[in-house]
């Protein structure tokens, strides 16, 4: 948040912790658009550093309470009988996942409301869309009483795009399943980004092993950056015109 300090961050962990919540999300303010702060007060943020000390207090203060990490951002009370499950947090968590027989199965998210954004992944053939629901209120009810489907915009996935979507949910979660990866894309992610994470592993922020790439130390907090180096060849060719998608 906005002149966020150490000892803020920690009285208001130390109520959430007191109040028993079983879940809760952490993370650094972010700002953009065409908002008054993001123009004008983009000094009252906590520098780079500033942030880095925070999240390292924060995740120790609730390591040290009795919470598990499970993504950049989520953190879940350790209990001795698992609480009901969290459908949809699972359902972004872990994306693809091997089923029973073995198979990798995959789920879809669909988006209800103004604004709202459903994912439809598909397969190395048909890699999937991503929907937008109209932003303003009239035009998306304007359109369900037309009987149309609400859209305002799609992006048609290519491949680079699905494994990218692959990539990103399992960073979320702090590790690259190697064997699933390349079951969905049908490449070695070790192999795909090599010098990334050569350069990453030599900061102590990754570690490769036979079955995974696991996130380590800081480098759970700089997963935006991560996804963005990983991303960065595909960006280009998007803003240079080519494999841009299809609305």
């Amino acid at each position: 948040m906005a002149r966020q300090t150490v000892a803020g961050m920690l009285h208001d962990l130390k109520a959430v912790v007191a109040a028993g919540v079983e879940h809760l999300t952490h993370y650094e303010l972010n700002v953009a658009g065409r908002t008054d702060f993001a123009r004008n007060r983009r000094d009252e943020l906590p520098s780079p550093d500033e942030n880095l000390r925070l999240y390292r207090v924060g995740r120790d203060f609730l390591a040290a309470n009795g919470y598990r990490q499970v993504t950049t951002y989520d953190w879940e009370k350790i209990v001795s009988v698992a609480p009901s499950p969290l459908r949809y947090e699972d359902q972004w968590r872990h994306r693809f996942a091997y089923a029973a027989d073995g198979t990798v199965t995959g789920s879809q998210t669909w988006g209800w409301g103004f604004a709202g954004i459903s994912h439809f992944f598909g397969t190395r053939a048909h890699p999937g869309w991503t929907y937008m629901n109209h932003t303003h209120v009239d035009e998306h009810f304007g359109a369900i009483d037309a009987g149309r489907f609400p859209i305002e915009r799609a992006y048609h996935y290519e491949q680079a795009d699905l494994r990218l979507t692959v990539l990103y949910q399992f960073l979320v979660s702090h590790a690259v399943d190697r064997d699933l990866y390349r079951e969905i894309t049908g490449l070695d992610v070790l192999d795909e980004f090599p010098d990334i994470w050569e350069a990453l592993a030599k900061r102590d922020w990754v570690t490769v092993h036979e079955d995974r790439i696991t996130l380590v130390g800081d480098g759970v907090f700089y997963t935006p950056l991560i996804q963005a180096l990983v991303a960065h060849d595909r960006l280009e060719e998007m803003r240079q015109g080519r494999g841009a998608g299809r609305a």
